[in-house]
């Protein structure tokens, strides 16, 4: 099995995340400390985490190397649509 993932341990990526007290998501900058491969029936999936044993693992759909794009991911995903005003 040849498995390519976006990122590498020790890359430093901006990644989209719930912010409990407030209820909407916003962006934090993290190092990746681990890379979570997990095959099952349903596919092939990769997960990134910033500590080992993947307590806080995300997926590569939620990690950005440009904090501009995590932060447009975010508004998204919060509801708010920016047109360039």
């Amino acid at each position: 099995m040849d498995i390519k993932t976006k990122f590498n341990v020790g890359d430093e990526v901006y990644s989209i995340r719930f912010d409990d007290t407030s209820g909407r998501y916003d962006m934090e900058r993290i190092t990746i400390a681990e890379i979570i491969i997990i095959t099952n029936r349903t596919g092939t999936h990769v997960r990134y985490s910033t500590k080992m044993w993947g307590a806080d693992s995300r997926t590569e759909n939620d990690l950005f190397t440009n904090h501009l794009d995590c932060l447009a991911a975010c508004e998204k995903k919060n509801g708010v649509v920016n047109h360039g005003r």
